[in-house]
């Protein structure tokens, strides 16, 4: 990667920052929970356009030339084009997966094995396994993930909680992957070594886990009182097996993706087959009729599958459990993704014109005078982390930006270096899937059907971790001194 450039911070730049930051939490509240919301089906994407152009404007009257402000915004939604480039195959494959009755296998083997009372646990569990094994929250979310959504509807659980097991298990293993890109891009920043990083995010992330897992139990048996209708459960595997031929080979293509990781196929290409296993479970297992087969299908990938509740009229099976059955089965394929890439080429935007005007710097730069101690270094770092992800709506540039700034801060403290490549991984990676319009969230969102602030409260490893981190820095806990010896050349 190379060199970061900064721009320069002045007094003005931090003024500007804060207007425009002022203006962009007017425009949320406007158009997301305001009286805009009903007239603008576009909601926060006008939020972030109008807060841009405001960005831009005032950076043009502070003399950034519009070339400069335009280079910055390009550049922006250019690092977050692999990342759409994976948004839009992940939504052929969720589709890819339903035609193929993939999706329906592991929602049925699944009804038959997991409890009401230990979903959440179960749900966590999984998906930090997945991800641990792919590096990928994403594709956790897009493939267990939606699984996993459609057992805690058929077993009557809040949306809200599953998902927030979901995003815990998967960024719990994305974040301790050796495979994961913001696992390789914090010690690079911080300039330590790969694994001496993930040695020192054991201290802290495990511990964070484990209380994450304990109440992720205690909510499943609190939870179980008001759902898990298991007769629901059964008519909803009655129509699985009436609609779909469900079969233990139906398990085969997700394996194929853990097995991608240990070929060390590359992701694009990787599920590119896992839409090409869910093509031809579709024609052999579901069988797919050849006259006119290719263009249902082509249609299915490109505008989702659709459940067809009309199938089962006079079945004898309950409206709610066919309805339930539809909400879920039917969603998914290429253009259901263009929604969420629009989104997140607006925040890039917003987020590159921050940081081409210097605004961005400025702001976190005020943050400095905080970061002369232990305790409020490490708190200010984790804050810069979310307030980055939430204004630069990337997770990327929420360990960058802050790696950056506090570098220094961090060695003047004899701090070593993979205690600040933990602290931006806790500040920056674990935070992002809980802003609605960051990349992360935007995806997490779309896989899950679920807004990110429905899950919010219910993410709680993503939450209790940075907590743990700050409570580590207030006892000494896991404050490895700088001996020199993780130390490598910065990015």
């Amino acid at each position: 990667m190379s060199e970061i450039i900064l721009p320069e911070v002045t007094g003005r730049r931090k003024v500007f920052g804060l207007i425009s930051v002022v203006v962009l939490v007017a425009l949320l509240m406007f158009f997301v929970i305001g009286p805009g919301y009903k007239d603008a089906p576009l909601d926060v994407h006008l939020a972030l356009i109008g807060a841009t152009i405001f960005v831009c404007i005032l950076g043009y009257f502070d003399g950034t030339k519009w070339a400069v402000i335009e280079k910055g915004i390009i550049s922006s939604i250019m690092t977050a084009m692999q990342a759409c480039l994976i948004l839009l195959v992940i939504g052929i494959l969720i589709a890819s997966w339903i035609t193929g009755g993939i999706v329906q296998a592991m929602i049925y083997y699944g009804l038959g094995i997991i409890s009401p009372q230990l979903f959440f646990f179960t749900a966590l569990i999984l998906c930090s396994i997945v991800a641990l094994a792919t590096g990928s929250s994403w594709t956790t979310a897009g493939t267990v993930g939606v699984a996993l959504i459609g057992i805690a509807g058929a077993l009557n659980i809040p949306m809200g909680m599953a998902a927030g097991a979901i995003v815990s298990g998967a960024y719990f293993g994305d974040k301790m992957s050796p495979l994961s890109d913001t696992t390789n891009l914090a010690p690079a920043v911080a300039g330590t070594t790969l694994f001496d990083h993930i040695k020192s995010m054991v201290y802290t992330t495990i511990p964070s886990y484990i209380i994450a897992a304990i109440l992720f139990i205690i909510l499943g048996f609190m939870n179980s009182k008001n759902g898990g209708d298991l007769s629901q459960v059964k008519e909803m595997q009655a129509i699985l097996l009436k609609v779909y031929n469900i079969n233990l080979l139906l398990l085969i293509p997700p394996l194929v993706i853990v097995a991608m990781v240990v070929f060390k196929l590359p992701a694009i290409p990787g599920l590119f087959l896992a839409v090409l296993l869910g093509v031809l479970c579709t024609i052999f297992f579901q069988g797919l009729a050849p006259e006119n087969g290719i263009r249902v299908l082509v249609d299915q990938l490109h505008y989702g599958y659709t459940f067809d509740v009309d199938s089962l009229a006079n079945s004898g099976f309950g409206e709610k459990a066919i309805q339930n059955m539809a909400d879920l089965l039917s969603r998914g394929g290429f253009s259901s993704m263009l929604w969420t890439v629009s989104l997140i080429f607006c925040a890039m935007s917003f987020g590159g014109a921050m940081e081409a005007t210097g605004f961005l710097v400025s702001l976190v730069d005020s943050l400095k005078f905080a970061t002369k101690k232990r305790v409020s270094l490490i708190t200010t770092s984790i804050l810069t982390g979310v307030a980055v992800n939430f204004l630069a709506a990337d997770q990327y540039v929420s360990i960058a930006i802050p790696g950056r700034m506090y570098n220094k801060a961090f060695r003047d403290l004899g701090l070593a270096p993979r205690v600040q490549s933990r602290v931006l991984e806790s500040g920056g990676t674990l935070t992002s899937p809980l802003c609605p319009w960051n990349t992360c969230g935007a995806t997490m969102s779309s896989f899950l059907g679920v807004n990110a602030f429905t899950y919010l409260p219910f993410a709680w490893f993503n939450l209790i971790n940075p907590v743990v981190e700050i409570i580590s820095a207030a006892v000494g806990w896991a404050m490895f001194p700088d001996d020199g010896s993780d130390h490598v050349q910065n990015i």
